[in-house]
């Protein structure tokens, strides 16, 4: 029969309850902190350094659609190798681009402990075998999850006459491609050549929509194109003290992220159509309400 040994001293023992406190207070304090205001440019870069980066963009956004819309009418050429109708009606159209800008940052302080008060050992005794010595401690787990979030948003919108590109736009002929001309972030294109020589393509076919070439059988086109670069850290040191130890489990005592979206929305049409500004406009309003679910999630 086993007969157990306590120490009566450990009984109801919480040396530390002091030291727990004041760390809850100190963790309720930082929670508090809220969110600023992002800056559009990266970290470590200036404004003055975002603005010529959107500049890139805006020039390389113009090439493209320059250089795509000379593509097509030599493509699709009437009488040329590729047979259709021709598009030179392109020349009359004009195209419409929304290019929004978002920065969202998010932030996380994430403390966890846990307070250890070490008690004495157990002895339990047997009969036969010898006694048998077990360590005891009383442990109490804290933690908190706190987060901030803010996001800012810049929308700019501008119109490019095709042959205004055609006629002024320095662009050398022999250009297949718009490297030089601006630069897009990661991607480094944005295919909307290949988008409008495709879909002149559809138009000049007499096998789509039956047409003669004079006007184009399709009003609109409308490409959109997203692109979204994150980065992210955290920081989580970790401590074991006789009567502490902290960030032992799987959350991260401080997280950062930044989550920067272009969106990219062409409409394309005659100039003056009704129709285009009311696609361009419907797609305008469906990007902020995918952006007002985007933020909710």
């Amino acid at each position: 029969m086993a007969k157990t040994v306590v120490d009566p001293h450990d009984e109801g023992k919480m040396g530390n309850l002091s030291k727990m406190l004041l760390t809850i207070s100190v963790v309720a304090q930082l929670s508090s902190c809220g969110a600023i205001v992002p800056d559009m440019a990266p970290v470590g870069q200036t404004v003055l350094q975002e603005t010529f980066r959107e500049i890139d963009l805006v020039n390389h956004i113009k090439c493209e659609i320059h250089l795509g819309t000379r593509e097509a009418l030599k493509v699709w050429k009437k009488g040329g190798e590729a047979g259709g109708n021709g598009v030179e009606w392109l020349r009359d159209w004009q195209a419409k681009i929304s290019l929004k800008l978002t920065v969202e940052d998010t932030g996380g302080f994430n403390p966890a402990i846990a307070v250890v008060d070490p008690m004495h050992n157990v002895i339990t005794a047997f009969s036969r075998g010898g006694n048998v010595t077990s360590a005891q401690s009383f442990t109490m787990g804290l933690g908190m999850n706190s987060s901030t979030q803010a996001t800012r948003a810049e929308t700019v919108a501008f119109t490019f006459n095709l042959s205004d590109l055609l006629e002024n736009d320095p662009l050398p002929e022999e250009a297949t491609n718009c490297e030089g001309h601006g630069k897009v972030p990661v991607l480094g294109s944005l295919k909307i050549n290949d988008f409008i020589v495709s879909k002149a393509g559809m138009a000049a076919s007499p096998d789509t929509v039956p047409n003669d070439g004079k006007i184009s059988p399709f009003t609109v086109f409308s490409d959109q194109v997203t692109f979204i670069v994150t980065l992210s850290g955290n920081v989580n040191p970790q401590w074991k003290l006789v009567n502490f130890s902290g960030q032992t489990g799987n959350n991260q005592l401080l997280t950062a992220m930044r989550k920067r979206t272009q969106d990219v929305t062409i409409t394309m049409g005659p100039k003056n159509s009704q129709e285009v500004v009311a696609v361009y406009t419907a797609n305008l309003t469906g990007q902020a309400v995918a952006a007002a679910l985007q933020s909710q999630r």
